[in-house]
């Protein structure tokens, strides 16, 4: 009885004779399946979580999800890395995804396909994150965890991920939230006209916030009276 139930586990019946590779664009079946790694084996030995893992540790690979189908097949899901930005940096362009991740270089002749997406110049990360307080930092630091939470339940709803925030008008919108002169911000080669137009959408977005959260009303009026002023609040006039 015990060496019959054996037998019909081992049996060729219940080997592995095909691998299915679903949802992969840019990384060959092919490589998914050398590192799956399961034809002739016993599909009721699969390991899933382990093919899986190895799957995804391929460079292009964001995440992969394995699957027996009985009697004789798995199922390999693949999540690609998708392309968000070209980053140039010392004459050199590199694909990324939304993590940074650097996907490949981008050639002369592949620049036509990639100018829909963002550009990216010479990003400094260090000088971005210098904040002028701690408190700054840390709430920037939050706002980044909320931005990964949402890409995380956005890519698992097969959606399009949110881009990721940027703190480059953080410095001086907080220079002039604080007092500083109009001609001694820190605007970081931003044009005048490019400071006094973000500024006023965000002059918009703290008031949608005093009109919709009473709870942040006093706070929202408190910003108000600091960034809608001078330069700013004369160019809303009207």
């Amino acid at each position: 009885m015990v060496s019959g139930g054996v037998a019909l586990v081992q049996g060729p019946w219940l080997r592995v004779a095909e691998v299915l590779v679903e949802g992969n664009a840019t990384v060959p079946a092919v490589v998914v399946q050398d590192q799956v790694d399961a034809l002739g084996r016993g599909i009721l030995f699969v390991d899933e979580a382990a093919m899986a893992q190895r799957v995804a540790a391929l460079p292009r690979v964001e995440s992969a999800t394995v699957a027996r189908v009985l009697p004789r097949q798995v199922r390999v899901t693949v999540v690609e890395r998708q392309p968000w930005a070209v980053w140039s940096q010392a004459g050199k362009s590199y694909l990324v995804d939304l993590e940074a991740y650097v996907l490949a270089a981008v050639l002369p002749a592949g620049q036509a396909e990639t100018a829909s997406l963002w550009q990216i110049k010479g990003l400094d990360t260090t000088s971005l994150a210098e904040w002028p307080t701690a408190a700054l930092a840390e709430r920037w630091d939050e706002l980044e965890r909320i931005w990964k939470d949402l890409v995380d339940r956005e890519r698992t709803l097969r959606l399009a991920p949110p881009r990721r925030p940027d703190p480059g008008f953080g410095v001086p919108a907080f220079e002039w939230a604080s007092g500083v002169d109009f001609d001694d911000l820190s605007t970081r080669g931003m044009a005048p006209g490019d400071f006094v137009r973000v500024s006023r959408q965000l002059v918009d977005l703290v008031r949608q916030l005093r009109d919709t959260a009473p709870g942040l009303r006093q706070e929202a009026m408190a910003v108000l009276r600091a960034i809608d002023r001078g330069v700013v609040a004369a160019q809303g006039v009207g």
